[in-house]
């Protein structure tokens, strides 16, 4: 089964706020959007599109129904810098900012479909 990914995946979750579909697989971490809460705490995500078994596909319709994904926050930092820079030719206009992202690095424990 391959879904566009770079490996086999144990699920694939929805977030809402960027509107796009996270690849999960068990055991693995990966930097996500700021969830909120500190690192070491315990998060649930429930807004499961399609999880992988061993035996079952549960493709969701839009969601798998009663599915969740539960995992640790390992670390809450911030990303490298980007700096913006705004030039106008001729004008003595010149404007430099820099933006951190804000993220959340989480494992992910369990995958379970009830």
């Amino acid at each position: 089964m391959y879904i566009g990914f770079p490996w086999r995946v144990d699920c694939v979750r929805s977030d809402n706020e960027r509107r796009e579909a996270v690849p999960c697989v068990r055991g693995r971490s990966r930097p996500d959007r700021r969830v909120g809460v500190d690192s070491g705490s315990e998060v649930e995500f429930k807004d499961v599109l399609l999880v992988r078994s061993d035996d079952n596909t549960y493709v969701g319709k839009p969601m798998v129904a009663g599915a969740v994904v539960k995992g640790i926050v390992e670390k809450v930092g911030q990303g490298d810098k980007v700096l913006v820079f705004k030039y106008k030719k001729k004008k003595q206009y010149r404007r430099t900012r820099g933006h951190r992202q804000h993220f959340s690095e989480v494992r992910i424990e369990k995958i379970s479909v009830a």
